[in-house]
């Protein structure tokens, strides 16, 4: 989203959103703001008062301190924002329970930064930095030998990194807060991975220019490369191993040796997504606008849904579930579409509708009938409740996501992406699902990682990071106090 301001008149830019003018904030000075997904947070003067927008849409207003701001931190999936300024005290609103709280600080507050592991609050105030826990008004402080008493800062977060930037002084500073995770390096990639699997004691990974590595243990053991275009993504199915691949082509492996069984030109486009059709069949998705079904061992096409726009325009597919038992399905879009799909009569009938972003993957929670929903362009976790088919958006901090997971329990998934893991608890209540993030922790050293997978004969998860296939133990992640941003 934007903020933009033309002749007088302020208004909203969102992706997919028609621009929406913000009457109430014409005329009035706006002496802090910060905008978040949907969340759009101002603090405006003539009088001193909080207004908070919904996707352009005014949610809640209240009377404001009327302190100089220094910086508004926004906490978006949690429904607060803490504004830090020239004051004793540090303005917390919450517009989820419509309130404002104050906690006190020494003398003034300089900086404040939200860390997603609890809901606290990193600030830097007249030379020392604290940690505040707003629900409990505990604060303690940090050790920090690079103290100074400037009255100019800023906190910030990248890529799993924490920095104070002191402007008077020219000095960023790094600021550790967590211990880092204890993974261990298992195998190096020649390529960037798209996709990684578990079996038992194999793990494969896809890479993005067509080399699909195998492992057993800790060891590497196979290296093969059929396919002429990137890898992107593979699907064990009892003694075999699938691959899609960018080449519009699908391939079968035996398992673990990887030896090519059978391989079939799949799609007029890229193949995007395989799913599990029952115990002799899978389905693929293609950017042509075409779900596929294969009989195994063979690879013989049996089944086709070409879907089209309302314009009459292939729709280009990418994730995809389908459960043939009850006769259900869910696909996704590289233009932002979810396909619901409903087999009636002997034909499968899709239902289209708008999609956040692009679905990427799926992870299927089977205990819970739900499932795990990761978009990208832009980045979101969601649930799909399979009762009642709504889609719950997750509280996921705005971290760029791109894998999931199972987790150590049928309750619980992993999410992984740029610098960061989060792990989630999803239970089924009266009312429906819901989910909260019971772990989190943000490392720049793990740098950018692509997909993940659970290995339960090892207790662990494997992760394909820019350059090699990382093992993290599920006792890895520690109990809450443990979890941490920023890196020593």
């Amino acid at each position: 989203m934007a903020l933009v301001e033309s002749e007088g008149e302020r208004r909203l830019l969102a992706a997919q959103v028609a621009p929406r003018s913000l009457p109430e904030l014409a005329g009035r000075p706006l002496r802090a703001a910060v905008l978040g997904r949907r969340i759009l947070v101002t603090l405006l003067d003539a009088p001193s008062e909080w207004l908070v927008y919904d996707q352009g849409r005014l949610r809640w207003r209240h009377p404001a301190a009327g302190y100089r701001p220094h910086q508004l931190a926004l906490l978006e999936d949690a429904g607060q924002a803490a504004l830090c300024g020239f004051a004793p005290e540090i303005e917390i609103i919450d517009w989820e329970r419509e309130r404002v709280r104050r906690l006190p600080v020494p003398v003034s507050c300089n900086a404040a930064l939200w860390l997603p592991e609890g809901e606290r609050l990193l600030v830097h105030a007249h030379g020392a930095l604290l940690l505040l826990d707003p629900a409990s008004g505990e604060i303690r402080a940090q050790p920090w030998p690079e103290a100074t008493q400037q009255s100019r800062a800023r906190l910030l977060a990248s890529r799993g990194r924490i920095l104070l930037a002191e402007p008077e002084s020219a000095a960023l500073h790094l600021i550790p807060l967590a211990a880092p995770l204890p993974v261990r390096r298992l195998a190096e990639l020649s390529e960037p991975a798209w996709d990684l699997v578990s079996v038992g004691e194999e793990a494969y990974v896809a890479g993005s220019t067509g080399e699909l590595l195998g492992l057993t243990g800790d060891s590497r053991v196979r290296s093969r490369r059929i396919h002429e275009a990137g890898i992107s993504h593979l699907l064990p199915v009892g003694s075999f191993l699938l691959s899609a691949s960018d080449d519009r082509s699908i391939a079968l492996w035996d398992r673990p040796e990887l030896e090519l069984r059978f391989r079939s030109r799949a799609h007029e486009f890229l193949v995007n997504h395989l799913a599990l059709g029952g115990p002799d069949a899978v389905w693929s998705a293609s950017s042509d606008g075409e779900l596929k079904r294969w009989r195994l061992p063979e690879l013989l096409p049996s089944e086709r849904i070409p879907l089209r726009d309302g314009e009459g325009r292939p729709i280009p597919l990418h994730a995809l579930w389908i459960d043939e038992e009850t006769g259900r399905g869910l696909a996704g879009s590289w233009n932002r579409l979810l396909i619901r799909l409903e087999r009636r009569g002997g034909a499968w009938q899709p239902r289209i509708e708008p999609a956040p972003g692009v679905l990427y993957r799926i992870l299927p929670l089977p205990r819970l009938e739900a499932l795990v929903l990761l978009f990208i362009e832009p980045s979101s976790l969601a649930l799909l409740d399979l009762r009642d088919g709504r889609l719950r958006p997750l509280p996921d901090h705005g971290r760029r996501w791109l894998g999931l997971a199972a987790g150590p329990d049928p309750e619980r998934f992993l999410a992984a992406g740029v610098a960061a893991l989060g792990l989630w608890r999803v239970e089924r209540a009266p009312e429906g699902l819901a989910a909260r993030l019971e772990r989190f922790h943000e490392q720049a050293a793990l740098g950018e990682l692509s997909a993940a997978a659970a290995q339960a004969s090892r207790r662990r998860w494997l992760l394909a990071s820019e350059e090699a296939v990382l093992a993290l133990s599920w006792e890895s992640l520690g109990p809450p106090e443990r979890a941490g941003s920023g890196e020593p």
